[in-house]
């Protein structure tokens, strides 16, 4: 199927015209025969002056009427400057849209300026992508969520209006979807490639009203894609998805099917037949919920054989031994799965006790990043002294679906390349599997033989791929899903060209 990417980012640092060559190539790959690219500056800057937004719009627009019809430009605009309208003018002609990113809010934090953008860009009948990405965390300056995509709409209805990354919170978008006006759609793009996120966006919205979008450079367009194919809707809903909805929405003219042939590149990935980050349950956090049987008919789907996995309700759970124990029972019947006994170091003393009870187990998994403390092995050094000496494996989670919209209640800590680093020159020789951290040729090179690295975040960036495997850093890089929260196509298909 031929398909239209909404949302993709001119990359400004090294040269323009061979970057923007190789996004097209990269396009091509994954059958994206038009994409709608915006310039965000040199540095993007929060609040870009007049000169910042002249010269990007100026070489975006000549790189997309040079493109033989791959690319379509959106103006990008600061509401907050006393001259945006004379910028506006200047680009509009020949461009599909407007595109607004986190200068929305004025000093004062008030959105009248970007309103009079809405207003203009209706009457030149131009649809505006707008940057929304309500967070957790603290937002960026002058960033807003779905509840003021909510405001600008319900002031000016005339306006096309697409709220990109689908409100970020997607979550949070589908809580408001009775508020959210007709003249609003949303894009997909950019957000980590969430299991069920989709199909419960279209049971929400509707198929007519969402878009599939990468943010590539930054994101990949594999993983964003993966997003609609994993959502199990039917073709005809992809395909409004995919490319009938931004036709409609930016009045856009379709040019020849990408080249056929042209595949993504493909990378061989050790111990592919063992997925080392998956889970089963429903955590305190989470609104996933799988069982043992549904791990393991996802794995035979997509070829994987071996399981390594621990209950999301075991890490805060009141009573974390009996969680495991009903853990390792659920997963008899499953002869793929090998349960992780999941362990939180803030009880050192429970945990060395749980040591104790470890049969059955395939190792212990711990998590600074959800218990909230520092990876360090002098703090903990009982427990990993007494790990290696009895032969127990230690899989270290670092991270576990997108930590900028998480439950608001869950307290994370980050977990650094450094911090790994530390650990692995201090830790005693066992068997360490790290999760969820990117993989670089750099942090690879420099473990020791006995650690292992999940892919699962190579498949986020476009590039990422290319310059991890290019360089030859395989030898710690092991197969992970992210299961439930990413399907497995998610990353099997990207690192294997499929998408």
């Amino acid at each position: 199927m031929n398909k239209i990417d909404c949302h993709i980012h001119a990359q400004t640092n090294g040269n323009y015209h061979e970057d923007i060559c190789r996004l097209i190539t990269h396009m091509q790959q994954h059958g994206i025969s038009k994409a709608l690219i915006s310039d965000l500056g040199d540095n993007w800057m929060a609040y870009p002056d007049s000169g910042t937004l002249i010269t990007a719009n100026a070489r975006v627009k000549y790189e997309a009427e040079n493109s033989s019809g791959r690319l379509e430009y959106l103006v990008y605009i600061n509401p907050q400057l006393p001259d945006w309208r004379d910028i506006f003018l200047r680009f509009i002609d020949g461009a599909c849209g407007v595109k607004l990113w986190i200068s929305l809010r004025s000093e004062t934090g008030s959105l009248e300026e970007t309103k009079d953008v809405l207003r203009l860009a209706a009457k030149h009948d131009k649809a505006v992508l707008i940057h929304t990405f309500g967070r957790t965390v603290p937002t960026l300056p002058g960033e807003i969520g779905i509840p003021e995509i909510i405001e600008l709409a319900r002031a000016v209805p005339q306006c096309r209006i697409v709220a990109a990354h689908a409100g970020g919170n997607w979550r949070k978008a589908i809580e408001l979807a009775d508020e959210i006006p007709e003249n609003v759609s949303l894009d997909i793009s950019g957000s980590f490639p969430e299991r069920t996120m989709v199909r419960r966006l279209a049971d929400a919205f509707g198929c007519d009203r969402l878009l599939y979008g990468s943010d590539a450079f930054g994101r990949s367009f594999g993983s964003q894609l993966s997003k609609v194919y994993e959502s199990d809707l039917a073709a005809e809903d992809m395909e409004k998805i995919l490319r009938l909805n931004s036709i409609r929405i930016f009045k856009l003219t379709e040019n020849a099917p990408a080249e056929e042939g042209v595949s993504p590149e493909t990378w061989s990935i050790p111990e592919r037949n063992g997925d080392n980050f998956c889970f089963v349950g429903k955590g305190k956090y989470w609104d996933h919920s799988v069982t043992p049987e549904m791990l393991a008919e996802n794995a035979v789907r997509h070829s994987v054989d071996t399981l390594f996995a621990a209950d999301l309700s075991a890490f805060f759970a009141e009573d974390r031994m009996e969680a495991n124990r009903k853990h390792l029972d659920a997963c008899r019947s499953f002869p793929q799965i090998f349960p992780l006994a999941v362990a939180d170091l803030n009880d050192i003393e429970g945990t060395l006790s749980q040591l104790d009870e470890l049969a059955g187990f395939a190792g212990v998994l711990i998590s600074p990043y959800l218990h909230n403390y520092r990876l360090e092995y002098s703090a903990h050094a009982k427990f990993f002294d007494l790990c290696a000496k009895r032969g127990v494996p230690v899989w270290i989670n670092t991270s576990l679906g997108d930590d900028r919209f998480r439950d608001a209640r869950l307290i994370t800590r980050t977990v650094l390349p450094e911090d790994i680093l530390e650990f692995t020159e201090n830790a005693p020789r066992n068997c360490y599997v790290f999760q969820g951290v990117l993989p670089t040729p750099e942090l690879s090179k420099q473990l020791p033989e006995y650690c292992k690295l999940e892919c699962s975040k190579l498949s986020d960036h476009e590039y990422a791929p290319e310059e991890f495997f290019s360089r030859g850093a395989v030898e710690r890089l092991c197969f992970g899903s992210e299961y439930p929260f990413r399907d497995f196509g998610s990353v099997s298909n990207v690192l294997e060209g499929k998408l």
